[in-house]
């Protein structure tokens, strides 16, 4: 009888060690093979971001922790090789003091400091339906590949880009070493009947002009946009986006100029402004 109750006590031990065993692995594998929480995003007035004088409801980017200034020049385009890849050979050349016209049948593009303007003849806009998203992106890469002698770091700007009247502004901007120069860029403008008009104005970078100096958080920047602004609690700037890059507001048609770091603050209402990175006071943006 002894035997018999020992031997129910035995089952019963290694049973409950079975299960503690099952559990304590089962506890394990979940834990290693649990996915990590994924980021809240960032809304600049929470206790995340101090400023409920600002809305953004969005990831705050990140940002090199110092950035030098940089040394850059115009990028003369050759506006004649261009003319022939975009209208062919049907156009005429006008040279009206500084300014050089090369009018076609279909488009014309004129030329003239440095700047490139395309503009579809007739300019008026089309009656046909007006384009996606999708498709103005698709003609205006289009645009830019028959151009052929586009600068080859030419990157979309998706915070520069949007919808107008019926027809897209899709935005290009050029880069170095992976931050866009404000300065260099083409803005071209799609409608139902294709590519209307574009603005093409590219530089070059020579190099560093300054050593590198710390950079300005992001929500520092909106701040002081919020500041100048006046906005308050009860009436927020609100932020559609904010990109790090380098601008120069003026600069010598001939000469090679500096451009400084600055965070570019884009408003729900479209208007943009820059805060140099280094100081933080509002600057022109290119012009």
């Amino acid at each position: 009888m002894r035997w018999e109750q020992a031997k129910v006590v035995m089952i019963a031990a290694f049973f409950l060690l079975d299960l503690f065993l099952g559990w304590r692995l089962y506890a394990g594998q979940a834990t290693a093979v649990a996915p990590a929480p994924a980021p809240a995003p960032l809304t600049v007035g929470n206790a995340d971001t101090p400023g409920a004088d600002v809305r953004f409801e969005g990831v705050l980017p990140s940002y090199p922790g110092s950035l030098p200034t940089l040394t850059i020049a115009l990028q003369t385009p050759n506006a004649a090789a261009i003319a022939a890849h975009l209208l062919r050979t049907d156009y005429q050349v006008e040279r009206q003091g500084s300014i050089m016209t090369y009018a076609g049948r279909a488009a014309s593009i004129q030329y003239t400091n440095g700047a490139l303007l395309f503009q579809r003849v007739p300019a008026t806009p089309s009656t046909a339906a007006p384009p996606t998203a999708g498709q103005a992106r698709f003609e205006a890469d289009g645009f830019l590949a028959r151009m052929a002698v586009a600068p080859a770091n030419l990157e979309y700007d998706p915070a520069a880009s949007g919808q107008h009247g019926g027809a897209w502004d899709v935005a290009y901007d050029q880069r170095y070493q992976g931050q866009p120069l404000f300065n260099g860029h083409c803005d071209v403008t799609v409608d139902g009947g294709g590519v209307r008009a574009a603005s093409c104005l590219w530089v070059r970078v020579i190099g560093p002009a300054q050593s590198a100096r710390p950079i300005l958080a992001p929500a520092a920047a909106l701040q002081r946009v919020a500041a100048v602004q006046g906005a308050t609690a009860s009436s927020p700037l609100v932020v559609d986006d904010i990109v790090l890059g380098y601008v120069a507001a003026t600069y010598p048609a001939n000469a090679a100029w500096p451009t400084i770091p600055a965070w570019r603050v884009e408003l729900a209402d479209g208007s943009l402004y820059y805060v140099n990175a280094y100081t933080g006071t509002l600057v022109p943006g290119p012009n």
